[in-house]
């Protein structure tokens, strides 16, 4: 059983933990800073939650690098930074109002293009946009 830390409880985020968690090999732990989001994750055997302030998106890149840098020779955990990049979600229609969700990805897609990259190998530091 892989353990999987996924950082964000929003559509993405817990659309990743649902997929993961539904397959019975993996162990998730989605950490947020909102309690109001992470009261919205469907908690299991396999997947849990836990309250982490990490509102500094460069730092936890920084913080994901390093620390994948620091163990890439020593074990077999593996550490990315992933960015969705434009998705239509509710926080984008807010951040950007009148443009066009139609044009962008959902958030079940890219939470499958995620769970993809989970469940293959993949190189420890890597930062992948999609």
């Amino acid at each position: 059983m892989r353990d999987i830390v996924v950082v964000g409880a929003g559509k993405i985020g817990a659309t990743i933990a649902d997929m993961l968690g539904a397959t019975g090999d993996y162990r998730v732990v989605v950490a947020d800073r909102s309690e109001l989001q992470l009261a919205g994750i469907r908690k299991s055997a396999a997947v849990s939650t836990q309250v982490v302030d990490i509102a500094d998106k460069a730092a936890l890149e920084s913080l994901v690098a390093t620390y994948a840098a620091e163990i890439m020779n020593i074990t077999k955990v593996r550490a990315i930074s992933f960015d969705p990049r434009a998705t239509a979600t509710a926080m984008r229609a807010r951040a950007f109002p009148g443009a066009d969700a139609t044009t962008l990805k959902t958030p079940p897609d890219v939470a499958a293009t995620l769970v993809k990259l989970l469940q293959d190998d993949f190189e420890t530091a890597a930062r992948v946009a999609y």
